[in-house]
């Protein structure tokens, strides 16, 4: 099968249009194209910088590798110089997310393009991956996170399972299950909920850990239970993160937007365990409810949770996609909020307070903090603390009501001596949304489609004419 043999090549023509063809390993997945997935959330992380344009290329490279026929003599325009241009950019260039996902593309094509591709042009791309996944199984810990699960884990393991017959594919996958759980660790915590600085990478890393379960299929060895129990760990705080929509919380709306959120959830919990099944069929849009007895909240985990040492709390009324959920990142100086009510996003970016102190600004002197976790059947209650400058400190209260449908946000400001007190607070309403005041009172609507909210300032008078506490606007 050696390069340049022409009656090897045509040998290995025939062995892999033998195959099964069109989704290979990922015929479980169910998906047109899951090396999409996540895909969004990468565009949406560089947005801003040329990184964003890249992964828009490799979006629609990952599209329309996926629309390949299998058997075809013709490859799509252009695509046999397409890929000796892509190899000549690709040689040594230094790994990201973005080749990396090209990368595999390539590899998933490479069975389907041998029948329209040249040989040496087949043959040095394979190379050129199996390096990749060499180079990157020698220094793993030197790869960011996200680029070392793809180099790593998901490319030695497609190759194996793609070119079994390759010794030096085959080899690539069996020593890889021990990065799969550093990259879990370094994600999130001991209970698997994602750490506040990480959540733009929840979405990218369960699409890649998702893929590579889908793989294992066919080599059970390199996805041991240990393993298993962390990914089950991750998707239900996916779930729990999770729009109705499919999109995550605190992302935001792309004009790249695909509707693949969702086919990557329920990919991720139909390899997890029923209740997570169950808790797609609830929380996503679209989606049916598993066969059986209705889901009851009984039968299924809290739908709200917190983590003090990742920093990130859901607060949660039901698994139901009408729920009212608010996601808070607390895990640094800055506060991370977003509420979202019968499926639309109210608010949803970073903001503290602004406090003033005698006409003196104060800043943030520490990272907020837990102080107070509750969490029934009737409400969920957050407390956090940050630090301010000159000794003061700044206590946020957050209650949702489950039954009542309300949530309450209040501020308490301390000071070690008494002093003029002068505090602002907004929230960032989302693109969709607008506030209809009341003429005569201090209150108003939020409203985006349809109306949503109520707001009530309990801590305003009731008439706008009484100016003596602060406005509402």
């Amino acid at each position: 099968m050696a390069p340049g043999n022409t009656a090897a090549w045509q040998a290995w023509q025939r062995q892999l249009s033998r195959r099964h063809r069109n989704l290979g390993p990922w015929r479980r997945l169910s998906a047109q194209a899951p090396l999409a997935w996540g895909l969004i959330e990468l565009i949406e992380r560089s947005a801003g910088g040329n990184g964003s344009l890249d992964l828009a290329e490799t979006l629609d490279l990952v599209l329309r590798l996926a629309e390949i026929q299998p058997g075809s003599r013709r490859s799509p325009t252009g695509l046999d110089k397409q890929l000796a241009c892509w190899l000549a950019d690709a040689v040594g260039a230094p790994l990201s997310a973005g080749l990396l996902i090209e990368q595999l593309a390539w590899a998933h094509a490479l069975p389907r393009l041998a029948a329209s591709v040249s040989a040496d042009c087949w043959w040095q791309c394979l190379e050129q991956l199996v390096v990749t996944a060499e180079e990157a199984a020698e220094a793993p810990r030197q790869v960011p996170l996200l680029p070392r699960q793809l180099a790593a884990v998901e490319l030695p393991w497609t190759l194996a399972c793609l070119f079994p017959e390759l010794e030096a594919c085959r080899r690539l996958a069996p020593d890889s299950g021990a990065v799969v759980l550093e990259g879990m660790d370094e994600l999130m915590d001991a209970t698997g909920v994602p750490r506040a600085a990480q959540l733009d990478l929840l979405r990218p890393l369960l699409a890649c850990w998702t893929r590579c379960r889908a793989l294992s299929i066919k080599a059970p060895g390199w996805w041991d239970a240990e393993i298993h129990g962390r990914y089950q760990q991750l998707v239900q705080e996916a779930l729990r993160l999770a729009r109705p929509d499919g999109s995550q919380a605190f992302s935001t709306r792309s004009e790249f937007q695909l509707p693949q959120g969702a086919e990557l959830l329920r990919a991720a919990a139909a390899f997890s365990n029923k209740h997570d099944r169950l808790i797609a069929g609830l929380a996503l849009n679209g989606s049916k409810r598993a066969q059986g007895r209705p889901a009851t909240s009984a039968r299924l985990p809290a739908a709200s949770g917190n983590s003090e040492s990742a920093g990130v709390a859901v607060l949660r009324s039901s698994w139901s996609k009408r729920a009212a959920v608010l996601s808070v990142a607390y895990g640094g100086p800055v506060l991370g909020s977003e509420l979202n009510v019968r499926g639309e996003v109210v608010w949803s970016g970073q903001s503290n307070p602004v406090v003033q102190l005698d006409g003196r600004p104060l800043e943030a002197d520490s990272d907020w903090e837990e102080v107070c976790w509750v969490s029934d059947d009737d409400v969920d209650y957050l407390e956090l603390q940050l630090l301010l400058s000159g000794g003061a400190r700044i206590e946020r209260h957050l209650l949702l009501a489950h039954e009542g449908q309300f949530l309450f946000v209040a501020d308490a400001v301390f000071t070690e001596q008494p002093a003029a007190i002068d505090y602002r607070s907004s929230l960032p309403l989302a693109a969709t949304m607008g506030f209809a005041p009341e003429a005569e009172f201090h209150e108003g609507w939020l409203a985006g489609r349809r109306r949503l909210c109520r707001v009530l300032p309990l801590a305003l008078s009731e008439w706008r004419c009484d100016r003596r506490a602060g406005t509402l606007a």
